[in-house]
């Protein structure tokens, strides 16, 4: 997986789910009812002990201890019976049910751990002392539990030809409640992880692709797509998705990343303002910048500099502070031209000055809460890079400063190389934090994505997770 990550909130990260997952809640104390989830701060199932799964005798009790004590603690697959038939959930706990996996495509499940805070194991299984999948531990919706199988190299996998969901647990877990589930990919397949489980029709799920990772819920038998995560896997390399439920929050992390967050005290960022280019001192061309809905896929805005309007409906500013060219162009610093290979780009002339700014409506609607923003950079020369923004105050322009008071940056490639979130309030700027170098490359195109999430910005960078910002 690429940071290991070549580009699931998040991942985000749509916060629009905070009142559909209130759905999850479940005021009965029938284990019949609730709704699940699951997690982990980012930790790998690999210091997992194997303390064996279903029936292994790591997980059987001491000579001394009595039949009576011994069916109190364990059930007869060797697992805590506390946390099955006779589960009691955190009080208050708002996201409760079970747990669940999907396999298709040649996915296949290495290793896997539920966990009540970080370490009282419920269940985990490494799938190397056992390789019974038992039918009175697990359950399915389609196809059946036989289905599912260990193979040679110790990893869990699906056999049918329907689609099927594994289950595990009590549909009153939560409060505090971890899964990490370890994966391999294939070409073409995906894994899911279910969470937030009251029934076959209820629940929610994180999926994973080579090409994609997105959270569903499925409300009704519907399924909608939460939130688009961005992130892109490495085909034949195992790496840990992890759900952790709290008693009023989930936190999603595929390999460690932080990209999924709802949660009573989320805080939830609209989105409105001018887009835009920014220079840095550096000479660049920009090309296919794209503004899209995550989930839709309707395209609010794009620009290839094909058809010869972009200067024409752009607008020019000034990044606040340090020294300026002129904001309303007049130096000529931004132009499009063509290229040898007959494509046309946006064109920053570096001429020695600083902060220059090519600002774009975007067309979001109202009250926009997520997108995802991409474009094309390529350096010709300079000593830093080229940086994005969004939510700039459309007032400047109206005025006619059009120097930024207010507005939200990644800086690519400042600090000797490195990329950063920078927010712009009053005309102040804050570092909210600088990353390793993200490697910029002189003379190659090169991509960015930022994913504009109710919660957070994820920023891509080449394919690669660079870091989120969280409002």
């Amino acid at each position: 997986m690429k940071k290991r990550i070549t580009a699931l909130l998040l991942a985000v990260v749509m916060v629009m789910c905070m009142a559909a997952m209130a759905g999850c809640k479940d005021d009965s104390n029938n284990p019949a009812g609730g709704g699940a989830n699951t997690g982990n701060a980012g930790g790998s199932p690999s210091d997992t002990q194997g303390a064996g799964g279903a029936g292994t005798d790591a997980q059987t009790q001491p000579a001394d201890s009595t039949p009576a004590e011994t069916e109190q603690q364990m059930n007869e697959y060797g697992v805590p019976l506390e946390y099955f038939e006779n589960y009691i959930p955190e009080p208050d706990a708002q996201y409760m049910g079970k747990a669940g996996y999907m396999l298709k495509g040649g996915a296949v499940i290495d290793e896997m751990r539920v966990t009540k805070g970080s370490r009282t194991a419920m269940y985990e299984n490494t799938f190397e002392e056992s390789k019974e999948i038992p039918e009175g531990l697990f359950t399915t919706f389609g196809g059946a539990v036989s289905d599912w199988s260990v193979n040679d190299a110790n990893q869990l996998t699906y056999g049918g030809s329907d689609d099927s969901v594994l289950t595990i647990g009590n549909t009153q877990w939560g409060g505090g409640i971890k899964e990490v589930t370890k994966i391999t990919l294939a070409e073409g397949s995906e894994a899911r992880i279910y969470f937030c489980i009251k029934d076959e029709s209820n629940c929610y799920y994180v999926s994973v692709t080579p090409e994609s990772s997105s959270v569903h819920k499925i409300d009704g038998g519907m399924d909608t797509v939460v939130s688009e995560l961005g992130i892109k896997s490495t085909v034949g390399e195992s790496f840990p998705v992890t759900v952790s439920v709290d008693k009023d929050s989930i936190t999603i992390y595929i390999d460690g990343i932080d990209l999924f967050y709802i949660g009573d005290n989320l805080t939830t960022h609209t989105y409105n303002g001018l887009l835009g280019i920014a220079q840095w001192n550096t000479e660049f061309y920009v090309d296919d910048i794209v503004v899209e809905n995550t989930t839709t896929g309707e395209v609010y805005y794009s620009q290839d500099f094909e058809d010869g309007t972009f200067m024409d409906t752009v607008t020019f500013g000034q990044r606040n502070g340090g020294a300026w060219s002129a904001p309303d162009n007049s130096a000529g610093d931004w132009e499009v031209i063509e290229l040898e290979d007959g494509n046309h780009v946006l064109h920053y002339k570096y001429s020695g000055s600083y902060g220059a700014v090519a600002l774009f409506d975007a067309n979001l609607p109202e009250d926009c809460t997520g997108y995802k923003f991409s474009y094309k950079g390529y350096k010709v020369t300079g000593s830093e890079g080229y940086a994005c923004l969004w939510d700039w105050d459309a007032t400047t322009v109206e005025a006619g400063t059009n120097i930024g008071q207010n507005y939200t940056c990644f800086n690519l490639g400042g600090w000797s190389g490195q990329a950063g979130f920078q927010t712009i309030v009053g005309g102040t700027k804050t570092n909210i934090q600088n990353n390793a170098d993200v490697g910029l490359i002189t003379g190659e195109w090169q991509q960015v994505e930022l994913y504009m999430q109710p919660s957070a910005v994820f920023a891509f960078f080449h394919g690669d997770f660079v870091q989120v910002h969280w409002w």
